[in-house]
């Protein structure tokens, strides 16, 4: 079992008055050590820390509305590793 701590900074590009925006976004992930709760002795793992980017679409529509942003997180391993997600998201503006 993992716990993590995630921070990041996202900053989002466009005009107010334009429904169309891109967010670009990045940071990183600590996660404690790994602990087996179920064979304790020696099952310590040490933490470590994730990198993550972020590059999205977003429609906000002006007078408010459903909103949702499309795009992809690559998550970047201590070993140099990189794994793109895509990703989704809704939400409603007032």
């Amino acid at each position: 079992m993992y716990l993590t701590f995630p921070l990041g900074l996202n900053y989002v590009f466009g005009k107010k008055s334009s429904p169309h925006a891109c967010e670009i976004g990045a940071g990183t992930t600590v996660l404690t050590r790994k602990v087996n709760l179920y064979n304790y002795e020696g099952s310590y793992k040490p933490g470590y820390f994730l990198g993550h980017l972020s590059f999205m679409y977003r429609r906000v529509p002006t007078d408010g509305g459903l909103t949702w942003r499309i795009g992809f997180n690559s998550m970047i391993g201590t070993a140099g590793d990189i794994v793109p997600m895509p990703a989704l998201g809704f939400g409603y503006a007032f």
